[in-house]
Formats: structure tokens, sequence, C-alpha cells
């Protein structure tokens, strides 16, 4: 297993490219020199707890907007996926896929329920 880091409020996010869910490439830098940037990561699409925090996200979204804030999920989900998981539930936020697990993966955070492979959950 990859060796985990505690995330804390505040850190600083690598500057990375993904795909959104339409799959155009997003870069984080561009992102944050327009807005300030809510990035959350999160195991995968359609899960309960997932889906649960991703809705949480969408009721709030006017919250974060008003504030001049742009909220951006990440996941190891494909870009195909991010497009069904926001178009079913609503999202009007960026979805990222971070589909090789290169900056988000399990080093983010530890599951209980599951181990990670690769920068994957499982």
């Amino acid at each position: 297993m990859t060796r985990t880091r505690k995330v804390s409020v505040g850190d600083v996010a690598p500057d990375f490219t993904l795909l959104d869910q339409s799959g155009t490439p997003v870069r984080l830098g561009d992102l944050v020199g327009q807005k300030t940037v809510v990035l959350y990561f999160y195991p995968k699409d359609e899960t309960p707890g997932c889906t649960i925090e991703a809705r949480a996200f969408r009721d709030s979204y006017e919250q974060f907007s008003a504030k001049d804030a742009q909220v951006v999920g990440v996941s190891s989900d494909s870009v195909r996926s991010h497009r069904r998981f926001a178009q079913r539930h609503n999202l009007p936020f960026l979805l990222l896929s971070d589909a090789d697990g290169r900056y988000g993966g399990c080093t983010v955070w530890r599951r209980p329920w599951g181990s990670c492979r690769g920068g994957s959950p499982t």
C-alpha cells in the first residue's frame, strides 16, 4: 500500500490538468487564478457515500457561488462515468477524471472499508 499523507484544510494542491465530465482539459492553476476552489476527492461515482457527498455540494452550490467559490470533484472514474453521474444527479460543478490515480486516489484518505492498490480504491 502507498504511504498515506494527512491532508489538511489549506494545503496547497499540486497544479494538474485533468479532463472534466465533457472531456475538456481543466488546469487547476487556471481555476485558482479565477476563484476560490473547493477541491474534493472521492473514491467512486454512484457509491452511496459519494453520491450523498456530491448531492450535498449540489444542494449548497448557490452558497458557494455567492462566495465566489468553485466546487471541483476528483475521482479515478472515467470521463464517461463522470458525465453520467453529473447528469443523473444534476451536479452543476466540474468532475475531473484522475483515471490513473496520480493526484487523488487513496493517498488522500484512508478507507476503513477497503484497501488501495496502485493508487485506486478497491
